[in-house]
């Protein structure tokens, strides 16, 4: 008996918490990822990027189980994270094309959580030509050949319902998908 509680409380870990499954990047076609999110609300808007680190490594983000992640609370901060690494021979990006989200603070952490790579942007910040402040958000995920594994972390922002609608792949596909949708 106690050995099948052993195993549902740990299906049950795996499934609802902590990291998300480690995404693999063969190839630079497009990716929409929000099933490989995990992610924690910040009500009260309280948590300092080393606590979100600290609840991501203490198992504490909950498992997203959509394809968008979406945030309904309008108050607080979306916390979310993916885990990566990349098998092309190209630069790997990741956009966020939503026009509701007011600022997003994004994190690089190597395997042990420490911070690599940060940067904010945002509508909230005004629109003074930075790369990363105007729609869709661009952010360069992986350099050419680049296959370690690594940890990103955001915290977003809303003045409504966040929908975080990720892509991953290459600049050139990336690119491609947003001038056919338009």
């Amino acid at each position: 008996m106690h050995k099948i509680q052993c195993l549902v409380f740990l299906i049950f870990s795996f499934i609802h918490h902590g990291f998300a499954e480690e995404l693999t990047v063969k190839n630079g076609e497009i990716d929409v990822i929000g099933n490989h999110i995990s992610f924690l609300t910040d009500e009260n808007r309280e948590l300092s990027v080393n606590d979100a680190i600290q609840k991501l490594f203490n198992d504490e983000f909950i498992q997203n189980n959509t394809s968008v992640f979406t945030s309904k609370d309008v108050t607080g901060y979306a916390w979310f994270s993916f885990s990566l690494s990349s098998e092309i021979n190209d630069e790997l990006w990741m956009s966020l094309n939503n026009c509701n989200i007011d600022s997003l603070y994004y994190y690089k952490l190597n395997t042990n959580g420490e911070i690599i790579q940060s940067s904010l942007m945002g509508a909230a910040l005004g629109r003074d030509k930075s790369y990363n402040n105007f729609f869709p958000y661009w952010i360069k995920l992986t350099e050419k050949n680049q296959t370690e594994r690594f940890i990103y972390l955001f915290r977003g922002s809303s003045m409504g319902i966040g929908e975080y609608p990720i892509e991953i792949g290459s600049k050139e596909a990336l690119g491609l998908s947003k001038s056919q949708k338009d």
